[in-house]
């Protein structure tokens, strides 16, 4: 693969117990173990919250308009392959504020995204500041007024100095719900000991 091009964004796709297919979005990060991804975790369990069997996922890091990434679609008990050698992984970050500039992607079938099909199979994008909703001065979750970004961007990534040439920068929250009392998208707050708790599972 081309070094100064990455893919660490993909299309995940799940199959549910009953049969029906559902897309969300799922990113590589850059870790130790050069493996590992982030999404939504209600990405990953049925509506009994029961996890869902990983044999019911595929992951297509680079997926595009129907078009399979550069990697086509990753076995998920495949062996000897390192998803980041060949998509790149984004860094992350726990210290984002206030109003932040922010890019985030994902394959929705809904929502407000303009220039996008929302047919579960382009990969869309939002750029625009985000806004943190605290509680007792700590962020729990990151805000996007006044917009839906879409049921199939669930899990998507909120990217932080992304850049363009390189295709990667800081992931430092995912995409969630939306929020239709509100009309927001909403994304949790990275928690460090959880998510660095996570990491050492998995490495």
């Amino acid at each position: 693969m081309n070094p100064e091009h990455n893919y660490p964004i993909g299309r995940l796709l799940i199959r549910s117990r009953n049969g029906s297919l559902h897309a969300c979005t799922a990113s590589v990060i850059n870790t130790s173990n050069e493996n590992i991804g982030v999404t939504a975790a209600h990405c990953l369990v049925d509506n009994d919250r029961k996890t869902l069997d990983i044999n019911s996922m595929s992951f297509s890091p680079g997926y595009n308009d129907g078009n399979e990434g550069p990697l086509g679609t990753v076995d998920p008990e495949g062996e000897g392959l390192n998803l980041q050698d060949y998509t790149g992984g984004l860094g992350w970050r726990f210290d984002i504020g206030n109003n932040t500039p922010t890019n985030v992607f994902g394959y929705p079938n809904s929502g407000d995204l303009m220039n996008c099909l929302k047919n579960s199979k382009q990969l869309c994008e939002w750029q625009g500041n985000t806004q943190q909703e605290l509680e007792n001065s700590i962020a729990i979750n990151y805000i996007i007024t006044g917009f839906d970004l879409g049921e199939g961007t669930i899990g998507g990534p909120f990217i932080f100095q992304y850049d363009r040439n390189t295709n990667l920068g800081y992931v430092y929250s995912v995409y969630k719900a939306y929020r239709n009392t509100y009309n927001e998208s909403v994304a949790s707050a990275f928690d460090v000991q959880t998510f660095c708790g996570l990491l050492l599972r998995l490495s």
